[in-house]
């Protein structure tokens, strides 16, 4: 049979439709759509870097680690220029565990792109995940150096500063954050443990429920809620109650000097017996303000002591 050069270019217009149609359904988040397309596209041109990429890409979105692990390697041994695939390739090897081959990937990525954002973010999580705090700052700074505006790298910056007890310099992060990416988890999240890290329960639990509410299945959010909850019901007690209420926020100096008086105005005049009936009765209403005005201290010094986690 003669070979058809018209059948070739339709083949090859097919297989182009295929690869970009694959393309779009992944940056449409469609993933399982973009992983049947790349799969028929390689059914007609099984040595298509892009198609195996592709397919990588899709495999990713539905954390099929270890598929998209396979996937992205035969896009590598067929096209090993393909900056991109090494980028994700970086990204799979951190899902998986698989760090010293994740930096290789992502410097890869980085010599052919250097101011690739989002690789530079996956260089600063690795760094951030094996407690290397300077290199992980040193990374997203990197990122917004590049883009002011990266809520993602704030979000991240924001963990980093609070593990180097950096509170202001990890409140302002987060909070950047959470104003450049209002809909993402991590942004919430970000606020939510620094928050918590400088014994603000009930502001870190309203984030930390957002955060909840954008991903329901991270595991790691749902352990941030359990901590920032217990702190608000079981540290803060009472308090927890109260502030659930319209009542002023009760001074501690405010609430010593009121005590003083009561104190000298009873022991001033008065029966005994009058006076520890009508003392008992108020020295229970003075502790619990007492009480009131220290437990924000009190919750900030058992987050102190009692940290909670702090992975990412």
């Amino acid at each position: 049979m003669a070979w058809d050069p018209s059948a070739a270019g339709e083949h090859d217009d097919d297989v182009e439709r295929l690869r970009r149609a694959a393309r779009e359904l992944n940056d449409g988040a469609r993933f399982r759509a973009a992983e049947r397309v790349a799969a028929r596209g390689l059914a007609r041109a099984p040595t298509d870097a892009d198609l195996h990429c592709q397919l990588g890409r899709s495999l990713i979105g539905q954390d099929r680690y270890a598929e998209a692990r396979k996937a992205l390697e035969e896009s590598l041994a067929l096209d090993g220029d393909r900056w991109f695939a090494h980028g994700l390739l970086g990204h799979v090897h951190i899902e998986l565990g698989e760090d010293a081959e994740a930096e290789s990937a992502l410097a890869n990525a980085l010599r052919a792109h250097p101011r690739w954002t989002w690789a530079l973010r996956e260089l600063g999580r690795l760094h951030y995940r094996r407690n290397e705090l300077a290199h992980a700052r040193e990374k997203f700074d990197e990122v917004l150096a590049i883009d002011p505006n990266d809520g993602e790298a704030h979000g991240r910056l924001a963990y980093v500063h609070a593990l180097r007890k950096r509170k202001r310099a990890a409140l302002a992060s987060a909070r950047r954050a959470v104003e450049l990416a209002p809909s993402s988890w991590l942004s919430h999240g970000a606020l939510s443990y620094v928050l918590l890290q400088t014994g603000r329960p009930f502001a870190a639990r309203r984030h930390a429920r957002e955060a909840l509410r954008l991903s329901p299945t991270d595991a790691n959010l749902w352990t941030d809620w359990i901590a920032t909850d217990r702190a608000c019901r079981w540290i803060g007690l009472p308090a927890y109650y109260v502030k659930l209420l319209p009542l002023p926020r009760i001074d501690l100096g405010a609430t010593l000097l009121f005590g003083i008086f009561v104190a000298v105005g009873f022991f001033a005049r008065g029966s005994a017996q009058k006076k520890a009936t009508v003392l008992t009765a108020v020295l229970a209403v003075y502790l619990g303000l007492l009480y009131l005005a220290l437990a924000d201290r009190i919750v900030t010094l058992w987050v102190r002591w009692f940290p909670p986690r702090e992975d990412a």
